[in-house]
């Protein structure tokens, strides 16, 4: 799921949350094994895509690197 947010400092904030399982806007069960993305699959989308960090709910970052995604296996 992408969402477009603005921050409390008014910037312009992309979002992206890994979400399976029922989905009230959805007619199937279960929506995991055809459309959702794990936490993996976001964080090599966001890689891809030239992300550098990635941001925690309390604004601290993560830095978003090839070590990163080994690290968390999100290469495999």
């Amino acid at each position: 799921m992408f969402n477009k947010n603005v921050t409390k400092k008014g910037e312009d904030e992309n979002i992206i949350t890994a979400e399976s399982g029922a989905n009230p806007r959805d007619c199937q069960i279960d929506t995991s094994k055809n459309r959702g993305m794990d936490m993996a699959c976001c964080r090599r989308m966001l890689f891809e895509c030239g992300f550098t960090n990635i941001c925690r709910g309390d604004e601290s970052k993560i830095p978003l690197d090839y070590e990163y995604l080994v690290k968390t296996r999100s290469l495999d």
